[in-house]
């Protein structure tokens, strides 16, 4: 798959970043949690693609907060480029379709 679809030995990383209000992050009490929007930039062979994230923020302590996602990110094959990638996995494995569509979530977790 990192070779048919990914070309990581040309591609070998992506990248996702995003600023965030770190000041309202930090004003959040202990044990409470917001749900916070972004709009982010996701990097993936040499091309980037904006993307709008749902963000739940928990305060852990007065020195860490964890961030997870509220929704999943969908991902798509053809706004991504990876369309022939996608077909080639397809016909390598035999198959009569793959979905063009994944959905991603996360869960992270910072500390000062």
């Amino acid at each position: 798959m990192g070779k048919l679809l990914f070309e990581t030995k040309i591609y070998p990383s992506a990248f996702f970043k995003l600023e965030v209000d770190l000041e309202k992050i930090l004003l959040t009490e202990v044990g409470k949690s917001s749900e916070v929007e972004y709009r982010g930039m996701f990097g993936l062979k040499n091309k980037q693609f904006p993307l709008l994230v749902k963000l739940k923020v928990t305060r852990l302590n007065d020195q860490s907060f964890s961030v997870s996602s509220s929704e999943p990110l969908l991902l798509n094959a053809d706004r991504l480029g990876l369309s022939n990638g996608i077909e080639s996995l397809r016909a390598v494995a035999g198959l009569p379709s793959i979905s063009k569509s994944v959905s991603v979530t996360f869960s992270l977790m910072f500390r000062k």
